[in-house]
């Protein structure tokens, strides 16, 4: 860049900062004359005038809905949306296991029923049921190639239809076992064959166990249902929103679908009367685990976001603030040398009004 170009760059950038200090009321305290060139101008580190400042980066926001907004109420609800569910399971046991007597294990399997089915015959045994005849023949959903499918082939083919038999077939077998859900003693846990050898379930401890943990009772299911029908109900009503209960549940929502599940499966084994293990409150609990656990790594990955974002900005603000001293110890330069200018300018006024007094003095007194 020629000493042209500069003072002309430099014109317009004391013309900018003249017209900004007119704009905010100050009075600048010097006044270069456009044939001085000002020495080592870093013309680069400003915008005609202007200091530049590096803008911050936007930090994301949080949606305060899936933090915890407790209820004085929450506890208390919670607890009897549990017991309920226990309560009902025990309620319903007489009636189910009476539906199931004498609806389905007395009737023919075209007539509604599973009476007579090959199933509830274990093999080498005199007589049909008994307990253990689940856990130990044709009563496992992961095993249906122990199964005597020929007489279910026989039924499928017997009852006519429009419908194949490979599709009748496997839902007579599947019809029964949902019918063994609703006796006393309920449909042996899935995999229960794989038991078999260690476990005999005809001994009185073995048998008490079973009962307790091993078997999946319908009426522990309507227990369920009841139990998260009335803590869905007052989480919608309470939250207002029934998204953040279904869709998108919050740190409030998850808890207490997930305590009140705990407690119903917790007093049910405690039942004094009925005491059970509800599998229908497993998987749910499960699931709500799964979904507090999902959420506490969402709102974790947000916070540390939201850390690298503000560690970021306090380094900009860093830079800024170093740029803006830079400024202002470069505007401070600039000052003393326009103060020196003005001092070499008054300097030499007061030189040549000295030098013109003199001779003023000699060419007077010359006269």
């Amino acid at each position: 860049m020629t000493d042209e170009e500069r003072k002309k760059l430099q014109k317009e950038i004391l013309e900018k900062q003249k017209k900004l200090a007119t704009e905010e009321n100050i009075i600048l305290p010097y006044n270069i004359p456009e044939d001085i060139l000002i020495p080592d101008f870093e013309y680069n580190d400003l915008d005609y005038g202007i200091l530049k400042l590096l803008e911050l980066k936007k930090i994301e926001d949080i949606d305060d809905g899936i933090f915890a907004n407790w209820k004085a109420a929450d506890l208390p609800v919670m607890f009897i949306a549990g017991g309920l569910g226990t309560l009902t399971s025990s309620l319903l046991k007489d009636f189910f296991n009476d539906f199931h007597n004498d609806r389905w294990s007395k009737k023919k399997t075209l007539a509604g029923g599973h009476s007579g089915e090959a199933i509830d015959r274990v093999p080498g045994s005199k007589q049909p049921g008994g307990f253990g005849h689940r856990w130990k023949f044709g009563h496992d959903l992961l095993n249906p190639f122990e199964v005597s499918w020929d007489q279910y082939f026989s039924l499928a083919k017997e009852s006519g239809g429009i419908l194949p038999g490979f599709l009748k077939a496997p839902f007579y077998w599947l019809k029964h076992l949902l019918q063994d859900t609703f006796s006393t003693e309920g449909l042996p846990m899935v995999g229960n064959s794989l038991f078999r050898d260690f476990l005999d379930p005809a001994t009185p401890t073995n048998r008490k166990l079973l009962q307790l943990l091993g078997t999946i009772k319908m009426r522990d299911l309507a227990g369920t249902a009841v139990t998260n029908t009335i803590m869905g109900a007052y989480l919608w009503k309470t939250e207002g929103n029934l998204n953040q209960v279904i869709a998108k549940p919050n740190y409030r929502s998850i808890s207490l679908m997930m305590g009140a599940n705990a407690v119903m499966v917790l007093s049910g084994l405690l039942n004094p009367v009925n005491p059970s293990l509800n599998w229908g409150g497993i998987p749910t609990i499960a699931y709500y685990a799964y979904q507090l656990i999902k959420l506490e790594k969402q709102i974790r990955k947000l916070l540390n976001q939201r850390k690298l974002t503000l560690n970021e900005n306090f380094e900009i603000l860093d830079k800024n603030e170093k740029n803006l001293m830079n400024t202002m110890m470069l505007n401070d330069y600039y000052m003393n040398l326009f103060s020196e200018y003005e001092d070499s300018i008054n300097e030499s006024y007061r030189a040549i009004m000295e030098r013109h007094e003199m001779l003023k003095t000699k060419i007077m007194g010359g006269e």
